[in-house]
């Protein structure tokens, strides 16, 4: 477990706790098992229009299990590794004792690609809230690099 200890808006706590296995074969698979748990205590005091708020703890843990493949293939200029996933993953939050909780499923797809003359071109993107409804989350990321 690493905790670590914040202050945005009061006090709070963080933490992580995960496992993962590997398996190889013409592809590699790595199965994963995560718990991220996060608390924050906002103190009491007053909002823009001089209204009174008051303190409040609110906490998030998450807990998800998935499958990771890794495919690597050799090209004419280059490497070429194709990456994916899917998890399922369960969440709670709980804010001034109301609590709700949520099942989704997440996938992600993406591709590394290492050229020999030191290009690295890396795209992935991902959909998370598969199956609950009024939640979904999507995300891409293109990245080059270059070595010299």
């Amino acid at each position: 477990m690493l905790p670590r200890h914040f202050q945005p808006f009061g006090e709070g706590r963080s933490s992580l706790l995960g496992a993962a296995g590997l398996q190889a074969d013409t592809a590699m698979q790595a199965q994963d098992l995560g718990k991220p748990a996060m608390q924050t205590r906002g103190p009491a005091g007053l909002d823009g229009g001089g209204g009174s708020i008051s303190a409040q703890t609110t906490s998030l843990t998450e807990a998800a299990a998935g499958v990771d493949f890794l495919l690597p293939l050799d090209l004419a200029n280059g490497t070429l590794d194709l990456t994916g996933g899917i998890s399922a993953i369960y969440g709670q939050t709980e804010t001034g004792g109301t609590r709700s909780t949520n099942q989704r499923g997440r996938v992600e797809l993406g591709m590394l690609h290492r050229a020999e003359n030191g290009l690295r071109t890396r795209a992935s993107a991902y959909l998370d809230g598969l199956g609950a409804p009024g939640f979904q989350s999507i995300g891409a990321e293109l990245m080059f690099e270059l070595e010299f």
